[in-house]
């Protein structure tokens, strides 16, 4: 999206013209909603996809930064592929951390303990299974959100939106050996 400086007296197009800067592709967001519907773990994000880049338009940088959503991101470039606008989320969240870091912030736990689930179930199974990702990380959190989650799932489950057994690939442990890597970059 293209933002000219004098949209907003009080400088709030500077904040999506930061991020703007440094991305390949114009934030060209028409507020469909179809990054939110595909991703798969908006359930663990405080704000949805749609509302990151909401926030990014209206200039609400410190929202932004301090959103759970960047550090939850999986990157799985769901949003991506389907996004009629071709917004590249995935590589909007990198900036957003990657800014968030430089002016010192880091995940909280609940962010630690989605990704550690995330790499765990990805391990496991050489692609996301999202009940066992949904209970891992509800687990991790407090049984609380497992249990207020639970008709949600059996709803999902029930109308065939949610897999019962995980699909595996050809090779998971190609997979596992790459989480081992990164674990080891990462010093875990």
């Amino acid at each position: 999206m293209d933002v000219d400086a004098h949209l907003w007296e009080d400088g709030r197009a500077d904040f999506i013209a930061e991020v703007s800067n440094q991305l390949k592709d114009k934030i060209t967001c028409l507020q469909c909603g179809t990054c939110t519907g595909s991703c798969p773990v908006a359930f663990a994000m405080d704000y949805p996809p749609r509302d990151i880049i909401r926030m990014l338009q209206t200039g609400e940088r410190e929202k932004a930064l301090a959103s759970d959503t960047i550090w939850v991101c999986s990157f799985c470039n769901t949003c991506y592929t389907r996004c009629p606008g071709g917004v590249n989320i995935p590589e909007i969240m990198t900036v957003l951390k990657n800014t968030a870091m430089r002016e010192g912030a880091s995940p909280e736990k609940k962010e630690r303990n989605f990704y550690r689930a995330f790499a765990k179930t990805l391990e496991e199974h050489g692609r996301l299974f999202e009940p066992e990702l949904g209970l891992r990380y509800g687990l991790s959190i407090g049984v609380g959100r497992v249990i207020s989650d639970l008709p949600l799932g059996i709803e999902m489950l029930r109308h065939g939106k949610l897999p019962i057994l995980p699909h595996r690939i050809k090779n998971p442990g190609k997979v596992s050996k790459m989480m081992t890597r990164i674990k080891e970059a990462e010093g875990e």
